[in-house]
């Protein structure tokens, strides 16, 4: 499994998505029959810029509903989108009432089993995904808490405030991914299970998971949090022996490797030094 877990993981390329997202879905949705070329994505911000479905827009002529509330982004998303078959909808998605997902999508031609549902609104990403009733897409990507680990509980809080950092500063632009609020990864798969979803991959602050009859397509049989689970989030200090294990060493060099390129790229060969 853990072999199928990593080919998957290979495939990340970021086209205009912030950490490879939108290359794991082009090769999953390339697996999958029957699309429809539908995709929805929310908060869809500019519509481009770390944008999980705009490859597909942009570059597969794929129709989309990007949803957005921000008034000065919902205007950006509305420039960038003119030249696609796009529906722009500036809105709060909610977990209920008039801006139920399932509402506003009734309004638009999107079939019921559309290809790609990306979700992103910093904290009520849980409660928004389990609302959808009317819709099955066939491949979901939704923000999760980064910091928590497989086996940790935790279901967000629905409507959770702007939270602040120990400074006071406010950090709402930061939710989910600091791990101040937003829902695990093993929370989030129960939510996945029951609505017949399995998962797929971790990227990052995003779980993927996929209906349940596609996902022999990928692994041979149902993977754990634990099994897919990147550790993005987390400083090599805070992982325990088996975690580690279970990331592979390999990788866990990569990371240092990563790490320290960070901290030492600001300084410079100088000759005058010499």
């Amino acid at each position: 499994m853990k072999d199928t877990v990593e080919k998957l993981l290979r495939h990340r390329k970021a086209f205009f998505s912030q950490q490879g997202e939108d290359g794991l879905l082009a090769f999953v949705l390339s697996k999958i029959p029957d699309k429809t070329g539908w995709c929805v994505e929310f908060g869809a911000w500019d519509g481009k810029s770390e944008s999980n479905t705009y490859y597909f827009i942009s570059q597969q002529s794929y129709h989309g509903v990007m949803i957005e509330a921000d008034p000065s982004k919902y205007n950006l998303l509305r420039e960038n989108m003119k030249a696609y078959d796009t529906i722009c909808v500036h809105t709060f998605v909610r977990p209920d009432g008039e801006n139920k997902l399932d509402n506003i999508l009734s309004l638009t031609p999107i079939p019921k089993h559309f290809d790609l549902l990306s979700i992103d609104v910093d904290g009520d990403d849980y409660h928004v995904w389990q609302s959808l009733d009317e819709y099955q897409p066939k491949v979901v990507i939704i923000e999760i808490n980064i910091r928590d680990k497989p086996g940790v509980k935790r279901i967000n809080k629905p409507g959770s405030p702007i939270v602040r950092d120990n400074t006071g500063t406010t950090i709402s632009s930061m939710w989910g991914i600091t791990g101040y609020t937003g829902t695990s990864i093993s929370s989030m798969t129960e939510l996945a299970i029951s609505k017949q979803y399995s998962l797929l991959a971790n990227v990052h602050c995003n779980a993927i998971f996929v209906r349940r009859e596609y996902l022999n397509l990928f692994h041979d049989r149902e993977v754990t949090p634990d099994e897919v689970f990147t550790y993005e989030g987390h400083r090599i200090s805070e992982l325990s022996f088996n975690e580690m294990r279970s990331l592979g060493w390999r990788k866990i060099i990569e990371k240092k490797s990563r790490r320290l390129c960070r901290l030492f790229s600001p300084l410079r060969y100088n000759k005058k030094n010499v």
